[in-house]
């Protein structure tokens, strides 16, 4: 095929689509050369002559894109005044028309990679489509297989790439007799044609749409970009890890409040004599609020000691998990928040700090302890 607009002339070529040309341009089409020049103004007028250029078997273009790649360089500077973004709203416009194929298949294809029998195949050139539809009807046997070629050569199939859109469920080939609709993505594909390789008996009615879009199955991988799938649903046990350290154990969160949300229970101690008021608070996990000492010697600084124990401590043997000094002739109150102790609350009060210390207090009514606790 050959365009030729002279620019002398007002009125131009009307090609095989019955397309007229009119006003002052200068368009080439000879062989593999393609020239637009300044008077081209309009893509849309020679959009169905471009087309059917780029599907002649002879054209040096594979498909729109690559004619559309090739044409970007003229319409810059001064060379045409068409704009990149008018060339290729053009171009997508062409690309982006669905195409339908339809027929019935009433017999076996004995010619798989070739020429198709005839009524046991039906084909569709995809022009640069990139999603197909199929829907079966009628009543038949026979699997029906999907075929692809960029050439003349046709292949089968075998993957498992043909989703059921009514069944959810994915195969290599429709299975026989079965009516319902199909959806495969077919990118980079010139021709796809759906063929019965098997006997068959009765007749399938086919009909094909490509369009050009993507498709992502949930029972497949996710290509790049920002893709949203939904909706997830648990199932099984979920392990969280902290960043990209492997964790094989869950996380454990709690709640540390009571059920009233706040902190009821309290602990209100003496001491009576000389000792070191070893205590059990509570005999199972707890979280402590806050604490409260008040040391009524005048001359002594005395240590409390919390303990992670469900049980009375044993002073200078046991290890605290807290140490607070509380000084002389003094009411401390020590804002522990949310202490939690997954064992149990226990303290002790000591004249010395260390863990092994166990100095008494002096004498009696010196300390006065307060625990808020759940």
């Amino acid at each position: 095929m050959a365009i030729k607009l002279d620019s002398s002339s007002g009125v131009m070529i009307i090609t095989n689509n019955g397309v007229k040309f009119s006003g002052n341009y200068s368009v080439g089409i000879e062989g593999d050369i393609i020239e637009i020049y300044p008077e081209l103004k309009n893509f849309d007028k020679i959009r169905g002559a471009l087309t059917d250029f780029v599907d002649e078997s002879d054209s040096p273009f594979a498909s729109i894109e690559a004619l559309e790649a090739y044409l970007l360089p003229y319409t810059d500077g001064e060379q045409s005044a068409l704009t990149n973004a008018e060339l290729r709203a053009s171009a997508v416009s062409i690309i982006s028309t669905p195409v339908s194929a339809g027929g019935s298949i009433t017999t076996q294809n004995l010619a798989p990679t070739g020429t198709a029998t005839a009524g046991s195949a039906i084909e569709i050139d995809l022009n640069g489509m990139s999603q197909l539809a199929i829907q079966t009807e009628g009543t038949y046997t026979g699997a029906l297989s999907i075929q692809v070629t960029n050439g003349t050569r046709w292949e089968t199939v075998t993957a498992t790439l043909l989703n059921n859109f009514l069944a959810g469920t994915w195969s290599a080939t429709i299975s026989s007799g079965t009516v319902g609709v199909f959806i495969m993505d077919v990118s980079a594909f010139k021709k796809v044609r759906l063929t019965a390789l098997a006997a068959v008996t009765g007749s399938a009615s086919i009909l094909m749409r490509a369009i050009s879009t993507s498709m992502t199955g949930v029972t497949r991988p996710m290509p790049a970009g920002t893709n949203a799938i939904g909706a997830v649903t648990q199932s099984g046990t979920w392990t969280m890890q902290p960043g990209n350290t492997a964790n094989t154990t869950a996380w454990l969160t709690t709640d540390v409040k009571s059920a009233a949300q706040g902190f009821s229970t309290y602990h209100l101690a003496l001491n009576t004599a000389a000792s070191t008021m070893a205590t059990s608070v509570k005999a199972s996990a707890g979280t402590v609020n806050f604490i409260s000492v008040s040391n009524n010697n005048a001359t002594t600084a005395y240590f409390l000691k919390i303990y992670n124990k469900a049980s009375a401590p044993t002073v200078g043997t046991d290890t605290p998990v807290h140490t607070f000094r509380i000084p002389a002739n003094n009411t401390t109150v020590l804002n522990v928040s949310d202490l939690r102790l997954s064992t149990g609350l226990a303290y002790a009060v000591t004249s010395g700090a260390t863990t092994a210390d166990t100095g008494t207090i002096a004498t009696a009514n010196d300390i006065i302890v307060t625990i808020n606790y759940i």
